[in-house]
């Protein structure tokens, strides 16, 4: 609960205090520390939970590869996923391929996830080329891009429309929602004053209601984002103005 809204902070209490940690908690909190924007301390946590001796599974890789994807590390995150299969016997899901790929388009490294995916032991699946197609479009590579989409035509034409095939973003019915859901989230940042809009920026000091604003965000907030939920507490935020 306190992860999801971005209250790290409480969360790592709850998780320290805690009598007995099973697998899954330590997923938990690894996966939350790294969507909230707190990678290091995620792949640090890792660090812990490998020295108590206990065996990783391949769900907290991928939240250990998101880590890697925040801190902006690949060669760390490839030498995790190496470790999966090489120290653990872990085999690789296909949902880990896709974090992988996911990893190094965050990055921009789009020539070495298309190189990835070509050296893949099994074919990839559609989430996989709609990763990467995500990140072409996203960062201005349209050919690359292009091609995933054709893929993903081929893989699964639901998945494609015109807007997608065009080089839109979104690309399917479910990033629709997301792309509604952005804009909502974008009014609700807007403040009604005295039965106007007024659009209010970051830093902004020239509205007459100034004071009063600050003094309003100066206590404890919790608010989402489009990426994530944020605590704010103190002038201080839960990403580290990460985002």
């Amino acid at each position: 609960m306190y992860s999801k809204c971005g209250s790290m902070e409480n969360a790592l209490m709850v998780f320290n205090d805690m009598p007995k940690r099973n697998l899954t908690s330590w997923d938990i909190m690894i996966a939350w520390l790294a969507k909230n924007g707190h990678g290091e301390d995620a792949i640090d946590l890792f660090t812990q939970f490998k020295k108590a001796g206990l065996k990783p599974d391949d769900q907290m890789f991928n939240g250990v590869l998101y880590a890697c994807s925040v801190v902006g590390d690949v060669e760390e995150g490839l030498l995790h996923f190496e470790s999966m299969s090489k120290d653990y016997g872990i085999v690789p899901t296909m949902k880990n391929y896709v974090s992988v790929v996911d990893m190094l388009g965050s990055i921009v490294f789009l020539d070495e996830a298309l190189g990835f995916i070509e050296k893949m032991p099994l074919g990839p699946n559609v989430d996989v080329w709609k990763t990467l197609m995500h990140y072409c479009r996203v960062h201005g590579y349209l050919e690359l891009g292009d091609r995933c989409a054709e893929l993903v035509d081929q893989l699964d034409p639901s998945c494609s429309n015109e807007q997608s095939k065009a080089g839109l973003i979104p690309v399917n019915e479910s990033d629709l929602v997301k792309e509604k859901e952005k804009k909502q989230l974008a009014a609700k940042n807007l403040l009604e004053v005295r039965s106007r809009v007024h659009e209010y920026r970051a830093g902004d000091r020239s509205h007459p209601d100034n004071e009063k604003f600050y003094t309003l965000l100066r206590g404890e907030l919790i608010m989402r984002d489009a990426k994530r939920f944020h605590h704010l507490k103190d002038d201080k935020c839960s990403c580290n103005d990460y985002w």
